[in-house]
């Protein structure tokens, strides 16, 4: 327990409370904890700080490491009266989005002791306190709550830690299918403060987002020259349009994959040169739509904060296709020449970290192959992205473009490859191509 002063935080190693007017505030998270196991890691918490105010000025701060679930609930002992900020976080990474931010006002009603509780909800995350207004996120409900709403008396009962209901994935439910892999939903973050450094302002993908996404089936690979022929023999395009049709000039029309519908000889490469219509198309026709930027990167990351696709190791010229331009004027490195077949990079002998460019979900080419369009439009993401908890967010803006496109491609550099960045298309790119998703359960 820990006794609170009108003006000091002091350890207190007495477990029981002095016989006068005093207030045991119960302190406990819905959250997942560090320690916790079988949660989503970017949601699991490690430290409470804890400010005791006057007014908006803060007399003292204490940081709380409370990493497992045993840790809690958190008595702190309160006399007479006393204003608190509690806000639990993440050590390794302190951002305001991924904090949650609690005022209390809490004073004692009587000469004895009461006990009292507050909890800490996830659904509060990124809702910052109003200090001058006095008003704080309590729930989805209660998203600017009075500070002296949401305390109610102690029953006693343990901690309600990882209780939360998106502390853990959202199960596929479907039958598994190879082709196109079910991705659990659940809670994520989105960007990625290591490309904060990116040279413009709407190329940053900050500040980060939580989201909570729905659980969907994503397509293994990039859709292929093959797949798109077949579509054509089987009548299941209602547009006349042709990949590369619209490319104005000769040197990019040379490394469109598209050679022609009874041309066999390009069917294993993803197909590139497409518009956006043409892609939606492609993707309606079989049952599915162009991903939103928060489901194309929940697939690539998928709730445990890793870097790229594959993981947290760096990426090589085995890992995944990148830096092979024919256009570089200085090599990078790996093997110069055109756009590979898709799931070039699968494996590769077990000589590439994570054994290639493969997400958790069995999904293929996420970090390089194409660049990869998405159904958002193209904007910074503080202006299509409120704070707080969103759910499936999708930017859409005018819907005409530009969009955003996600990963890289085989002519960029290897330092694109982290599954947070977002570059922009209007279609038509000899180094962009698409994926679909489609509803789980499958209809």
């Amino acid at each position: 327990m820990l006794a609170l002063g009108a003006a000091s935080l002091i350890p207190s190693c007495s477990p029981t409370a002095e016989t006068r007017a005093q207030v045991l505030l119960v302190v406990d998270t819905d959250l997942p904890l560090a320690g916790s196991t079988d949660v989503v890691r970017v949601a699991a918490m490690d430290t409470l700080r804890v400010e005791v105010l006057s007014g908006e000025s803060v007399l003292e701060t204490r940081d709380l490491v409370l990493v497992d679930p045993s840790n809690w609930p958190l008595t702190l002992g309160v006399v007479s009266r006393a204003r608190l900020r509690l806000r639990l976080f993440q050590a390794r990474l302190v951002r305001p989005e991924l904090t949650v931010d609690r005022l209390v006002d809490v004073q004692a009603t009587g000469s004895g002791v009461e006990r009292l509780r507050v909890t800490l909800s996830g659904d509060c995350f990124g809702r910052a306190t109003d200090l001058a207004s006095s008003t704080t996120c309590i729930s989805m409900e209660q998203p600017e709550a009075k500070a002296s709403e949401g305390i109610v008396a102690d029953d006693g009962s343990p901690t309600r830690a990882a209780s939360w209901r998106f502390a853990k994935d959202a199960p596929c439910t479907g039958e598994h299918d190879p082709l196109r892999p079910c991705v659990p939903g659940g809670f994520d973050v989105l960007g990625d403060v290591g490309l904060a450094s990116m040279p413009t302002r709407r190329n940053e993908p900050l500040p980060l987002r939580t989201v909570v996404v729905s659980p969907f089936r994503m397509d293994r690979t990039e859709v292929t020259v093959g797949r798109f022929n077949s579509m054509l023999r089987a009548g299941l395009l209602s547009t006349s349009e042709r990949p590369q049709e619209r490319v104005t000039t000769s040197e990019s029309r040379a490394y469109c994959t598209f050679v022609g519908e009874t041309d066999s000889s390009a069917d294993v490469l993803p197909l590139n040169c497409v518009s956006v219509g043409l892609a939606r198309a492609v993707c309606a026709a079989s049952g599915g739509r162009l991903p939103t930027e928060a489901e194309w990167e929940h697939a690539a990351r998928r709730g445990d904060g890793r870097i790229y696709p594959w993981g947290n190791d760096g990426p090589s010229c085995c890992t995944t296709s990148v830096s092979r331009s024919p256009f570089a004027s200085i090599p990078a490195g790996c093997p110069r020449g055109p756009v590979e077949p898709a799931g070039s990079h699968i494996g590769s002998g077990g000589t590439c970290p994570g054994g290639g460019d493969v997400s958790r979900d069995g999904i293929v080419d996420l970090g390089g192959s194409l660049a990869e369009l998405t159904a958002d439009d193209f904007r910074p993401v503080a202006e299509c992205f409120p704070s707080g908890l969103l759910f499936d967010p999708k930017c859409v803006v005018t819907g005409r473009g530009p969009f955003v496109r996600k990963g890289t491609d085989w002519t960029a550099g290897a330092a694109r490859t982290r599954a947070a960045y977002r570059g922009e298309s209007t279609g038509l790119d000899v180094t962009g191509g698409f994926r679909c998703v489609y509803p789980e359960p499958a209809p």
